[in-house]
């Protein structure tokens, strides 16, 4: 779940992802008070954490797989947990407890999205959001280790031919080709996860009573930073069918919400 892992022209280092996320909120009508619980899903070294709580947030709490948290200062650290691999893919925080969680670049790295789902469905309040911006599963350049759409074409021949062709990460710049498709078949199996369309989509509802697909919001609020929604945007608004075709090719952004009252 560490958002650090992504390498992605689509957030640039000066993105600010407080903004991003209220922009795309706000496109649903949706405003966060400054009290709002809210919880950084897959906090990595714990930046966005930290940028919610630089913009008034008190309330940010940061949760990741593991302990890849720099802190500021030792006090900071009852704001982050993290995962008791003894309680698989429970997320550890009361029901009922976030007005929000957010993520960026993170579910593709979740393997039982599933039961995920139902975790992150069961902290959060009555009526409260998650939103949730990832890569697609036929995105042309896998965002990990660069291999070409495979998110979705994980076979070893697949992976042989780009290795074999030279395609590296920044981690296997001195591996051979060999040792190369070795690391990418079990990164496939067991560092990210590509759904197809129709299956995020059951997951999604069968928790929550609302689900929007918020692609184009995205765009909109990433047109600064990013080549990609600069490119797209005016198309998005012109072309009938070519935000499908960005969703199936490039990102997807996930906005739930749970039902007002209990169930």
């Amino acid at each position: 779940m560490n958002s650090e892992a992504i390498n992605t022209t689509e957030l640039e280092a000066d993105q600010k992802i407080v903004a991003l996320n209220a922009h795309i909120l706000a496109s649903y009508g949706i405003e966060i008070d400054k009290s709002a619980q809210i919880l950084d899903f897959g906090c990595g070294s714990g930046r966005h954490t930290y940028e919610y709580l630089d913009a008034g947030y008190q309330n940010i709490a940061g949760f990741d797989a593991r302990d890849y948290v720099q802190l500021r200062d030792p006090s900071d650290r009852p704001r982050f947990r993290f995962l008791d691999l003894e309680k698989s893919y429970a997320i550890p925080f009361d029901d009922n407890q976030f007005d929000l969680v957010v993520s960026t670049s993170v579910f593709e790295h979740v393997i039982n999205q599933e039961k995920t789902i139902s975790e992150i469905a069961r902290i959060l309040k009555p009526g409260g959001m998650t939103l949730h911006v990832f890569p697609s599963r036929w995105r042309p350049i896998e965002p990990h280790i660069f291999v070409p759409f495979s998110g979705a074409i994980q076979t070893r021949w697949w992976l042989r031919l780009w290795a074999g062709l030279g395609v590296r990460n920044k981690f296997q710049r001195d591996c051979t080709s060999s040792e190369t498709v070795t690391r990418n078949v079990e990164y496939c199996a067991t560092g990210i996860a590509y759904p197809r369309f129709h299956e995020i989509d059951q997951m999604w509802k069968r928790r929550f009573e609302r689900v929007a697909y918020a692609e184009r919001a995205f765009i909109d609020a990433t047109r600064n930073v990013s080549r990609v929604s600069q490119l797209v945007s005016p198309i998005v608004s012109t072309i009938p069918g070519s935000l499908n075709l960005y969703r199936f090719a490039h990102t997807r952004a996930v906005l739930a919400q749970q039902p007002r009252t209990a169930l």
